[in-house]
């Protein structure tokens, strides 16, 4: 059986968790009311988080073309 390398597995699972972070960011500032506006920040930093996450697992893939 042929296993995956740490370093793919471990990009993979970034690509997700950066997904995922920027799903959840979208519908939870999309259900915010005006009455809890001060929770926006909380899904902005998520927003943020999964920005970098995505944004890091391109840089590891555009580094992993050139090698």
């Amino acid at each position: 059986m042929k296993t995956k390398s740490p370093a793919k597995l471990s990009d993979k699972l970034t690509l997700a968790i950066g997904v995922l972070c920027i799903a959840v960011s979208f519908v939870g500032s999309y259900h915010v009311s005006s009455d809890h506006w001060y929770k926006l920040p909380f899904f902005l930093g998520l927003f943020l988080v999964g920005d970098y996450a995505v944004w890091k697992h391109l840089r590891a893939r555009k580094a992993a073309k050139r090698a």
